[in-house]
């Protein structure tokens, strides 16, 4: 998706936690970024000085944009991600729908509404007198489709196409 914002893209910086999410989501993402002629920076942050530290290091190395993987932290400090990348005007995905409504650009990601329905209704069964080991583990289904900023971002030079709109709504 960043690639549709900017074609020109040919270098983005990946925010992640290794301790949250391993190595393989960043190796799955490197190995499409490379279909699209795109290479990856890997930025790891596990606290909050982490971060601070790899935003200076994202400024230095001039990316064309950023994908932020959701953890804990990512989510807990989206809104200083989103001040560091309108200020460097970067074009970045990030993995849950807040911090779209927060000010991000774009996300893709689970749905934590669906999730937390779920999660409502194992409640519900246990409060019942099911016993939480009978209860099957479940991997997300519902996925967010992609949300986008409805009105122009500083953070990107040109507004995405119709039809790139069309298919993010």
């Amino acid at each position: 998706m960043l690639k549709e914002i900017n074609p020109k893209a040919a270098r983005v910086a990946a925010v992640w936690n290794p301790n949250a999410i391993g190595s393989k989501a960043l190796r799955i993402t490197e190995d499409a970024a490379k279909q699209l002629s795109i290479t990856i920076t890997s930025h790891e942050a596990r606290s909050i000085e982490d971060l601070q530290r790899e935003f200076t290091s994202i400024s230095e190395e001039g990316v064309d944009g950023m994908l932020v993987f959701s953890d804990g932290l990512t989510y807990a400090r989206r809104r200083d991600i989103i001040a560091f990348a309108t200020l460097e005007r970067l074009p970045t995905m990030y993995g849950s729908r807040e911090s779209v409504d927060d000010g991000g650009l774009i996300s893709y990601g689970v749905n934590l509404s669906a999730i937390y329905r779920r999660a409502a209704s194992f409640i519900d069964k246990i409060l019942r007198g099911a016993r939480p080991g009978d209860l099957p583990v479940e991997q997300p289904t519902i996925w967010s489709s992609s949300s986008i900023q409805g009105r122009p971002r500083p953070s990107v030079s040109k507004s995405p196409s119709r039809s790139f709109c069309a298919r993010t709504r």
